[in-house]
């Protein structure tokens, strides 16, 4: 979280409201915009044995875990089209997408969130 401005208590904050800065506004409304998707979870183990390996090949190639992991998720999203699809405004059918993107949420160091997309990430 952002630290409060200096010479600001805690107790001084307490019942204010403080306008958001521009990154955080545009955070606030794009969390509050992604409250519409529907989210779902699902949990498994699986054997990694030989995505590590992949990856201690490719790391001294400055090929990072996350970048890994984003492509790993988008050739799965591949193979499950409904995975990346979205219901039609009506209700009453599902639209494809023609593209394979994936959004990472990245930390800033003044507490805002970015979520850069990869396109194309197939």
């Amino acid at each position: 979280p952002a630290k409060a401005a200096a010479g600001t208590t805690v107790s001084e904050l307490r019942g204010t409201t403080k306008p958001f800065t521009s990154l955080q506004g545009v955070v606030a409304r794009n969390m509050n915009e992604s409250l519409k998707v529907p989210e779902f979870r699902v949990t498994m183990s699986m054997e990694t044995d030989k995505f590590d390996a992949l990856y201690k090949r490719l790391k001294p190639h400055g090929v990072t875990m996350t970048a890994l992991l984003a492509k790993a998720v988008g050739a799965a999203l591949a193979s499950h089209p409904v995975m990346f699809a979205a219901c039609t405004p009506d209700g009453n059918g599902i639209t494809y997408n023609e593209r394979i993107n994936v959004a990472l949420a990245v930390a800033m160091p003044d507490g805002g969130l970015i979520t850069p997309v990869l396109k194309d990430a197939d």
